[in-house]
């Protein structure tokens, strides 16, 4: 059986805790463990590359963006919003 990480175990926990179906979900995170988590959760990610994790560290997991700042982060998020 796979082991999961403290994120992962962290947004299992969070989801189950709160309703999110039907609602639009994305976990921000700067390393690969926030990555991995969201996959487990089913959610999408966002990596931010301001935080300790670079590109090369999460490009692999496919984050529907990577942002270099907050600015940026929050502008393209706000751009996104339907």
């Amino acid at each position: 059986e796979r082991e999961y990480s403290f994120m992962s175990t962290l947004g299992k926990r969070t989801v189950d805790d709160i309703d999110v179906k039907g609602k639009r979900v994305l976990m921000v995170g700067d390393r690969n463990d926030d990555m991995r988590g969201a996959a487990d959760c089913g959610l999408d990610a966002a990596g931010v590359l301001y935080g300790y994790g670079s590109r090369e560290e999460l490009e692999p997991f496919h984050p529907v963006l990577l942002a270099e700042s907050c600015t940026d982060l929050t502008d393209r998020l706000l751009a996104a919003r339907v």
